[in-house]
C-alpha cells in the first residue's frame, strides 16, 4: 500500500472499530444513534454482528497484505541467488526449502504453510 492509502486504511479501521464498540454498547439507550433510522430494537443484533464481521475482513485483509509483504522481499533480497538456483535446474520447492532452512525453520504446519506461499511468490518471479 502507498503511504497516504495506508494513513486511510488505518483512519477508516480506526473510525471502524470505534463504531462497532458503540454499537455493542449502547445499543438499547435512549441516546442510541440508529434508533432514527429504525424503530425496531430487534434489529440491532443484525447491524451489530454485521459490522462486527465487516471490522474481522478488514482487519484480516490488513494483517494478509503485510504478512505476504515479508515473503515478496524475502524473494526480491535473493532475486540474483534465486535465478541461479533456476538455471541450474532447481525447482520452486527446492529453492522454497532452502530458503527456509537459511531462516531456520523447522518442518511442521508454519512451516508447509510458509513453503506453499514461497512457492506461490516464486512462481511469480521471472
Amino acid at each position: 500500500m502507498k503511504k497516504v492509502g495506508r494513513y486511510l486504511y488505518i483512519i477508516f479501521v480506526i473510525f471502524l472499530f470505534s463504531f462497532t464498540f458503540y454499537l455493542i454498547f449502547w445499543s438499547g439507550h435512549p441516546k442510541y444513534l440508529l434508533k432514527y433510522l429504525y424503530e425496531d430494537r430487534k434489529y440491532d443484533i443484525y447491524v451489530i454482528v454485521a459490522f462486527g464481521f465487516l471490522t474481522s475482513l478488514v482487519s484480516f485483509f490488513y494483517s494478509w497484505a503485510n504478512e505476504n509483504k515479508g515473503y515478496q522481499t524475502l524473494i526480491e533480497l535473493n532475486r540474483d541467488k534465486i535465478l541461479k538456483l533456476r538455471k541450474r535446474g532447481k525447482s520452486d520447492e527446492e529453492i522454497a526449502e532452502a530458503l527456509l532452512k537459511a531462516l531456520g525453520r523447522k518442518k511442521g504446519i508454519g512451516y508447509r504453510y510458509e513453503k506453499k506461499k514461497i512457492i506461490y511468490f516464486l512462481s511469480k518471479l521471472r
